[in-house]
């Protein structure tokens, strides 16, 4: 003796039913959305070029390798605030550096001094 499978109906869909999948859902949106990696979110408040003296300031992400042009200068706090400071840059005949903490994209920030 064969037992078939019983079909799924729509009205069967009690209201509890319905809001636990719309949980589930979301849950996993949720979990897809936080794994996919922030673009520059690296903000520059002060870029500083004196000689070879250079300082760097702003927000990152918090506790994140800090690195300029490529070059992992320092890390920014709990708090996501960042200081580097390097005293022998060479900038090259650049006077932009790219200032990054590791997220998709580099932020551009103008050397003063």
């Amino acid at each position: 003796m064969e037992v078939a499978a019983p079909k799924a109906n729509h009205a069967d869909m009690t209201p509890l039913r319905l809001t636990a999948i719309t949980l589930s859902a979301l849950a996993t949106f949720i979990g897809v959305a936080s794994a996919v990696p922030a673009s520059a979110e690296v903000r520059v408040s002060r870029a500083e070029l004196n000689g070879t003296q250079l300082r760097v300031e702003g927000t990152a992400l918090p506790n994140r390798t800090i690195t300029v042009n490529g070059v992992a200068m320092g890390a920014s706090d709990g708090a996501g605030a960042y200081k580097v400071e390097n005293s022998s840059f060479d900038h090259g005949t650049s006077c932009i550096i790219q200032v990054n903490d590791g997220s998709a994209t580099s932020t551009p920030a103008s050397l003063t001094g």
